[in-house]
């Protein structure tokens, strides 16, 4: 069996001047992890996976807008530990 027998062929992008938000609600959406990442001719320059964002998230202790714990709001929550 090949790659071209089972690869996705109708890929969905973003850019790379998109927040890290944006990527993640697009990969819930498409319920995907990775997101090719396109420049504005259409060429590949990366790939940014929920795993990327997630891991980044976490170590910097960025949830949301307040950056409170998306469970109960609390900056520094106890969901971490």
């Amino acid at each position: 069996m090949l790659v071209k027998e089972v690869m996705t062929t109708s890929v969905e992008t973003t850019q790379p001047d998109r927040s890290l938000q944006e990527a993640a609600e697009r990969m819930k959406t498409l319920n995907v992890g990775p997101l090719p990442v396109c420049n504005a001719d259409g060429r590949l320059v990366g790939m940014v996976t929920d795993r990327d964002i997630t891991v980044r998230a976490v170590a910097a202790r960025i949830w949301g807008n307040d950056g409170g714990c998306p469970r109960c709001d609390v900056n520094g929550c106890c969901f971490l530990f």
